[in-house]
């Protein structure tokens, strides 16, 4: 462009009637991108139409605390569309019997599960989900005291206090490491991994 003049995006009627009618030819001018949350949130139908033999999934979805709905919604996608079943333990991730949605403890951070493919072959799904549970590091908590939003806030709110933001990656890094560190976990992928 000269003088540094920005590309004009026009963006139209003749877009939303491709949207609406799933008309993207891959020869076309425009790339469309979506995040998928009109179908599958989370990314995993199109993982379990793969047939992955591991899949680690993060869900940091806008579901009410102790609750799994978004990852119950692929779910139930992956089974009606793939034939996939998948075997996990949702309640894993409800709130602690004596915690109250206001304080939302969960149960569990991660669950690891089974995927039967409509092929008859198997792979394993991780689930790592988001929200503070009694083993999480002490400053979580602390930090939930003072936000009491957290780690549940809207997913309309883009913009994150640097406080808030390292509370959200110290989260997600302790939520990992919990994952990885399970022998559950550990003896499921390594297996899964491995198999021919």
């Amino acid at each position: 462009m000269a003088n540094g003049a920005r590309p004009r995006v026009r963006v139209g009627i003749d877009e939303m009637v491709q949207e609406l009618f799933g008309l993207h030819p891959s020869t076309a001018r425009m790339l469309y991108v979506t995040d998928g949350g009109h179908y599958d949130n989370l990314g995993l139908v199109e993982l379990m139409r793969r047939r992955c033999r591991t899949i680690w999934c993060i869900d940091a979805s806008g579901d009410v605390p102790g609750r799994a709905t978004a990852l119950s919604e692929a779910i139930l996608v992956a089974s009606g569309d793939l034939g996939a079943q998948v075997d996990i333990d949702l309640d894993r991730f409800a709130l602690r019997d004596e915690s109250k949605l206001k304080d939302a403890v969960l149960k569990n951070t991660h669950a690891v599960g089974t995927v039967r493919y409509a092929d008859g072959t198997e792979g394993t799904i991780v689930v790592i989900k988001l929200g503070l549970s009694e083993n999480s590091p002490d400053n979580l908590h602390e930090h939930r005291r003072n936000d009491r939003a957290f780690p549940h806030h809207s997913t309309l709110n883009q913009v994150f206090r640097a406080d808030r933001f390292d509370a959200y990656r110290a989260l997600g890094w302790d939520s990992t490491v919990r994952a990885l560190s399970d022998d559950e976990v550990t003896a499921r992928t390594t297996s899964s991994a491995v198999a021919v």
